[in-house]
């Protein structure tokens, strides 16, 4: 959602033109990944360091749903197309289910950079009418 107004990251990053030291920006950056196995799985899928959340959220982080959406300097946000949209049935759903045992949040599958905070294994999908769909390309799930 794009927003004339500013606003601050969290309550530890108020608005104003100083940079955050990492003891700051660490602790917020490193909260929008997943915790302990499955952060460590998908570090190691990714072939970065689980330690350094800043290099986790460049290969992950386009999206980290319910939070913020993360871009390279100079890359827009992502537009929508038709070919995001992965229409997920029974079966397919028993597939991913299967995969994200072995690839937690999909990590490194191409066009998904998802990252989602917690303990469990998880994957952001949207609901499109009575269907569930996983969204490729960047895409983020609705906020309405």
């Amino acid at each position: 959602m794009q927003s004339k107004q500013p606003w601050h990251l969290s309550v530890s990053m108020p608005l104003g033109a100083a940079q955050f030291e990492d003891r700051i920006a660490r602790p917020f950056f490193s909260g929008l990944l997943p915790e302990d196995l499955i952060r460590r799985k998908v570090a190691k899928l990714l072939g970065v360091s689980e330690k350094n959340p800043f290099s986790m959220l460049e290969a992950i982080g386009g999206e980290c749903a319910g939070a913020l959406s993360l871009y390279p300097e100079g890359t827009p946000p992502h537009k929508e197309n038709p070919d995001d949209i992965d229409m997920l049935d029974e079966q397919h759903m028993d597939e991913i289910f299967e995969e994200l045992k072995r690839r937690p949040l999909f990590a490194g599958e191409d066009g998904i950079r998802l990252s989602l905070a917690g303990a469990q294994d998880k994957l952001a999908v949207r609901m499109i009418g009575d269907k569930l769909a996983l969204m490729r390309g960047g895409a983020p799930p609705p906020t309405s």
